[in-house]
């Protein structure tokens, strides 16, 4: 019973990790992924604690490819991360030289009392 909990926390980490991966393409936000695989990672962990050393060790692949997808996950994160910085930083050389260029505000009129 403890191995097929194991196996279910681990899969649903794995199905979370799948999900905000897809959505790194633009289908959405992954905030709350994120807040959700760190729990199931940690879940998978408890489940995985409880079980017999000896019987541990059937887990190891899954618990690789976990730790690979995870590592996938991060590094698509950290290249999205540096696009957007790009994008962010040519945004505000852009608002600069417009700031730069720009007209001087006309001057109000004032009410002639």
């Amino acid at each position: 019973m403890k191995e097929k909990d194991a196996k279910e926390r681990l899969d649903a980490a794995a199905r979370l990790i799948d999900t905000a991966r897809s959505k790194l393409d633009g289908t959405g936000p992954i905030d709350d992924e994120m807040i959700h695989i760190a729990t199931a990672v940690d879940d998978a962990c408890s489940a995985l604690s409880e079980i017999p050393p000896g019987q541990r060790q059937a887990f190891k692949p899954r618990l690789i490819s976990l730790y690979d997808e995870l590592a996938r996950l991060a590094n698509e994160l950290w290249q999205r991360h540096q696009v957007l910085k790009r994008e962010l930083g040519e945004i505000t050389a852009r608002q600069r030289a417009q700031s730069a260029y720009a007209k001087p505000p006309s001057p109000s009129l004032k009410s002639k009392s």
